[in-house]
């Protein structure tokens, strides 16, 4: 498959899937088995289906209350900086293992690493830019927007 096409599917796909996620806890599942599939393929190595069970060990519930105090403009700034700080280390959690998975795959070390900061980095700056556009469901748009992240950064990583 053509990588640049590749990527550009990726996108969307990670976009939709984490909007389905984050609406639908049983959606995480979809979305694991999805990216597993789509990096088998991809790479046409088996062993990337093993990022179904890394990505559900990472992804997890739990951590609305963080986010709804980002997109709360009236919280004060030590709650929003802990909560900006703590979805990083949250975002690198849930992508670690998929990229140290894709790494042994061939993917360059300094590549990986720079993989999981810009995961981590990308989920807290997507609720802080969601907050400031003017649209109904910020939360909706910060989820499609860390999915389309995702899946450019798993994209780029994987070819």
């Amino acid at each position: 498959m053509n990588t640049t096409l590749y990527i550009l599917a990726m996108i969307p796909l990670c976009a939709m899937l984490n909007r389905l996620r984050g609406t639908y806890s049983w959606c995480a599942h979809l979305y694991g088995v999805c990216l597993a599939f789509a990096l088998a393929l991809h790479t046409l190595n088996p062993w990337m289906l093993l990022a179904y069970p890394l990505f559900l060990l990472g992804e997890c519930f739990g951590w609305g209350t963080l986010i709804g105090t980002m997109l709360n403009k009236s919280a004060d700034r030590f709650a929003r900086e802990t909560s900006r700080m703590t979805l990083s280390v949250r975002g690198a959690w849930w992508w670690a293992g998929v990229c140290v998975l894709i790494a042994f795959n061939g993917a360059s070390l300094p590549l990986m690493a720079a993989s999981i900061y810009a995961l981590s980095i990308s989920f807290p700056m997507s609720v802080e830019l969601a907050s400031e556009i003017n649209v109904k469901d910020k939360w909706a748009l910060a989820e499609w927007m860390y999915g389309a992240v995702q899946g450019l950064v798993i994209g780029i990583l994987s070819v």
